[in-house]
């Protein structure tokens, strides 16, 4: 229920729910450990901060080790553990130089209300091999830096509404377990041609995409014309 530091050393080993209070913080300095077992999540009402660093990363993945069958490793296994979950009462979550690997879920946002400001900061963060989504955002800024963001079986972000900034990441989708459910980026909430009953009295998405590879098995983007819209792809 308060602030809380995680820290390097011994890793820690999560088999429930890990909650954060609103109005708390739960801190991981560079070179936190995080093993996660089959039920194990985190729910965010408050502040998630990871503050790895090139030489000294943060690493939230499965707990399992070695190979899942003859010679294949639980590294390629999905859907190991649950994932982040940021409710609508978080605020202000920052990460940077983290490694998220084999969730179900990658990183899930509800309507955030934070103005302009992004409810998340990803910089030089790795978020790869999810059952659903990568980044899954319902009017919730997302702002992600430097980032590679992959392999997902029902698309790498699917943003409805929000204000986005992706500049000089990596989205590529080349999961190995089934087909593809959906295009790597998918478009919500784009003009008043595509309003539905939940978002059609908010803000309309604007998100700007900039040296950015997208790229990998099936479709780029869930909608071919952009006219009109806030959602800019640029040197992409």
């Amino acid at each position: 229920t308060g602030n809380t530091t995680w820290k390097a050393g011994k890793p820690y080993l999560i088999s429930d729910t890990v909650r954060v209070a609103p109005g708390a913080t739960l801190t991981l300095e560079a070179g936190t450990r995080v093993r996660m077992k089959d039920e194990a999540a985190f729910k965010i009402d408050g502040t998630m901060i990871t503050q790895g660093t090139a030489d000294n990363q943060v690493e939230i993945i499965g707990h399992r080790t070695g190979n899942v069958a003859s010679t294949i490793p639980y590294e390629l296994m999905s859907g190991q553990w649950g994932g982040i979950y940021f409710t609508s009462e978080s605020r202000n979550n920052q990460f940077s130089h983290t490694s998220i690997r084999n969730s179900s879920d990658g990183l899930t946002l509800a309507h955030i209300e934070s103005d302009d400001a992004p409810a998340i900061s990803l910089y030089n963060c790795q978020i790869r091999n999810t059952t659903n989504y990568i980044i899954d955002a319902y009017h919730a800024n997302v702002k992600a830096i430097g980032c590679e963001l992959t392999d997902a079986s029902q698309g790498i972000v699917r943003l409805t509404g929000g204000n986005h900034i992706f500049n000089h990441c990596t989205l590529a989708n080349y999961y190995l377990f089934t087909v593809l459910g959906g295009p790597a980026i998918q478009f919500a909430h784009l003009n008043h041609d595509m309003i539905d009953e939940e978002s059609g009295s908010l803000p309309f998405i604007a998100a700007d995409f900039t040296n950015t590879i997208i790229y990998g098995n099936g479709t780029e983007l869930s909608h071919g014309d952009l006219t009109g819209t806030k959602v800019t792809l640029r040197r992409c």
